[in-house]
């Protein structure tokens, strides 16, 4: 079966065999994500449903922050390599058409892409429901997740313990930009964000 599997994939066109390799290697990066946030959830019985790292100079924008829904994260492009590479390929054999593949690839890809932010969107909002007060984050200690640039000239990320919740908030800093993977310590807090200063 595998010796098939590879004479089919050498007789596919090479434009094919580029995005079988794309899609393959972002079907197992979904598997490691997988694998990683169910681990995330026996270990401290919650979801951190917004683990994804983001692109700074995206997130903030309006036109990729279409109703509510953060479409840009590094979860939602994987997903939409994975499955519209897939779709692409399976669509490519049946209609032997490259324009109906690429067409109906790029769509397949497109609808995982928000039905992703949009479910993530929903358990963001259970997990808000669940009444964590960002104050009570004050003098506790974190890990920053995404790089706090220097002197609140914008907001990087946060992993922090709250309410016996581990949970990512949003954070700035006054003093020089923190680096991920830095532990700090929370010394204010806001509606929607915290300030840091490291440890």
């Amino acid at each position: 079966m595998f010796s098939s599997l590879v004479s089919d994939f050498k007789a596919a066109p090479e434009f094919i065999q580029a995005v079988i390799i794309i899609a393959a290697a972002a079907t197992i990066i979904m598997i490691i994500q997988l694998v990683i946030m169910l681990i995330g959830i026996g270990a401290d019985g919650g979801l951190d449903t917004d683990a994804d790292i983001e692109f700074d100079a995206i997130n903030d924008n309006s036109v990729f922050d279409i109703f509510g829904l953060r479409l840009l994260t590094l979860r939602n492009i994987i997903a939409f390599f994975s499955i519209g590479g897939w779709a692409l390929v399976a669509i490519y054999e049946a209609t032997n058409s490259y324009g109906w593949a690429i067409s109906l690839g790029i769509l397949a890809g497109l609808i995982t892409m928000f039905l992703i932010a949009f479910f993530t969107r929903q358990m963001e909002k259970l997990q808000s429901d669940g009444s964590i007060d960002i104050h009570n984050s004050v003098g506790k200690k974190a890990t920053v997740y995404l790089t706090i640039p220097a002197n609140k000239n914008g907001m990087g990320k946060i992993n922090v313990t709250v309410q016996e919740r581990y949970v990512e908030m949003d954070a700035v800093t006054e003093g020089e930009a923190i680096a991920t993977g830095v532990e700090v310590e929370i010394i204010e807090a806001y509606d929607s964000y915290v300030v840091v200063k490291k440890i």
